[in-house]
């Protein structure tokens, strides 16, 4: 097994749709890669070694590949005066020889006449993509490593000459997202077709390239076969299907605010993390890792643990932005033994919860919305206000805006990069979710009558949160605190997805304190 792996170093790629001239080639066919190869080998004089290589090459199955999603971006008419070549030359059907009169004609005689040009372009969600053989043999893998790390190390671009890439050759290639199909298999509606390379494909395009030089206009080399690829997460739900890291309705353990002072939805960090300190006094010890967040070494736990959510009632015509209560909600990733041990604790733990504070001492100086005292209780399914129903979290829907920003566990250096972009996504993974084929960072949230995402609070390096602060009107919050720590940055989110998924969405560094929260909302495209 080894794979080549490609590096789009713009985080673009431009190439053109053999199908369609306006539209780009994405993925990457097997046959340009390897088109790229042979004019590395020729234009560098690699030698016979990188020859028999290539011969090898030609010979195997066709490569799975390990490549993301991409967004077209929009491609327009361009015009692009000729290459004129001053050079004349006398045309005569004996001597097989040409005279151009003069250079415009003589570049228009090249093949290079004045029509509007595309220039088609991608940008992959990964910059990364690899090709992969898996069926491979080892030892004649190590007989060419040196050959095809020699020819991989001479291409610098794939398709446009604006498409410039890094190659390498691996040995330990990712898990494949793109692979072949018999072709008597059910089609599928997002199957693609890719051009692969059959033996003898070295001789076809030195072939094109010498009859090119000899008749002076450009000579296509035919196609080999093409293949049918599909996509991985296309296979049954039982083997590939994500699943989500937090629970549905049963795992909802749902509280309503009896008396107290109203919380605006920015004070919904200052209500869960008072929710998750009230819990942990009044559980029975030993508490469980799941409803902690800590591990056997008092240290964070690394995988999905209780999250505390705010149930506000947001998004309809007359919301008022108001917190109504709040939801604790199970991790789906939990055993059976581990989750039935959690419900019974915090089963015990509910009748216990009837007030939830926040101290005034703790908002001097700050903010003085964080100081409040909440009498509160469960309530059923059937008790449940509309602010407090949980189904408007754990619908399926192709669209997803956060109600609480996202926190992000990185810096950012544009909202709107392809860097930010994959934070977002990865967060998405993390929680159990596919990746997004749309992404949009704001300060604004697509949600109707939601605050500014630096009127809420965040969350510090170190996991502890940091509330907002005002002077002369203005919303501030530090760069640093005194413990050495730095403060993360929250910005709402708007997701596309490929297929509906399922709620909940909850996202990012902060998503077990609420943050990160989002509800279903109409088309995105009608939203921008």
């Amino acid at each position: 097994m080894f794979a080549i792996q490609v590096e789009y170093l713009t985080g673009r790629a431009v190439a053109t749709n053999r199908e369609s001239r306006s539209e780009a080639e994405w993925p990457p066919h097997p046959q340009r890669l390897f088109a790229a190869l042979v004019a590395a080998y020729h234009e560098c004089d690699l030698g016979d070694d990188v020859r028999a290589a290539l011969k090898w090459l030609e010979s195997l199955l066709p490569p799975a590949l390990v490549v993301s999603e991409a967004a077209q971006r929009v491609c327009p008419e361009t015009y692009v005066p000729v290459n004129d070549n001053n050079t004349q030359f006398v045309h005569n059907r004996k001597k097989h020889t040409i005279k151009y009169t003069t250079a415009i004609d003589s570049g228009i005689a090249l093949g290079r006449d004045r029509k509007e040009r595309y220039f088609p372009t991608v940008v992959p969600h990964d910059p990364l993509v690899q090709f992969v053989w898996n069926d491979a043999d080892d030892n004649a893998v190590a007989q060419h490593q040196n050959a095809l790390e020699k020819v991989t190390e001479a291409v610098a671009y794939l398709g446009h000459s604006t498409s410039l890439v890094r190659l390498s050759v691996t040995n330990k290639p990712r898990p494949v997202t793109l692979r072949t199909v018999s072709e008597s298999s059910k089609p599928s509606k997002r199957d693609v077709r890719l051009r692969g390379v059959t033996s003898g494909r070295l001789e076809t395009l030195e072939r094109a390239y010498k009859q090119s030089v000899e008749t002076f206009r450009r000579q296509e080399a035919p196609d080999s076969p093409w293949h049918r690829y599909r996509w991985i997460r296309d296979e049954p739900a039982s083997t590939f299907a994500a699943v989500n890291a937090f629970g549905g309705e049963s795992d909802w353990f749902v509280f309503q605010r009896k008396s107290g002072t109203v919380l605006p939805i920015q004070a919904c960090l200052a209500l869960t993390t008072s929710v998750r300190k009230t819990l942990c006094s009044v559980c029975e010890d030993p508490l469980p890792s799941l409803l902690s967040g800590h591990g056997e070494d008092q240290g964070p736990l690394e995988r999905t643990h209780v999250a505390f959510v705010p149930l506000a009632n947001v998004g309809y015509q007359y919301s008022d932005s108001e917190i109504h209560g709040f939801a604790i909600v199970l991790p789906n990733e939990a055993s059976t033994t581990e989750k039935h041990q959690s419900r019974r604790q915090l089963a015990m733990a509910l009748g216990k919860m009837q007030q939830v504070w926040k101290n005034p001492s703790e908002a001097v100086g700050e903010n003085a919305a964080l100081a409040f005292d909440w009498k509160v209780e469960a309530v059923t399914a059937s008790e449940r206000l509309k602010a407090l129903q949980p189904q408007r979290y754990l619908r399926r829907s192709k669209y997803w805006a956060s109600m609480t920003p996202m926190v992000f566990g990185h810096y950012l250096r544009k909202i709107d990069d392809r860097r930010t972009f994959k934070i977002v996504a990865d967060s998405c993974e993390a929680s159990g979710l596919p990746r997004p084929v749309g992404i949009r960072v704001s300060t604004t949230s697509m949600v109707s009558d939601m605050p500014q995402s630096y009127v809420f609070p965040s969350l510090s390096s170190a996991g502890k949160p940091v509330w907002v602060r005002y002077r002369n009107g203005k919303h501030l919050i530090p760069r640093k605190l005194s413990d050495g720590s730095t403060v993360r940055m929250r910005y709402h989110i708007a997701l596309e997805f490929e297929e509906p998924v399922s709620g909940p969405v909850i996202v990012g560094a902060g998503r077990h304190y609420g943050m990160g929260l989002c509800v279903p909302i109409n088309d995105m495209k009608e939203k921008r």
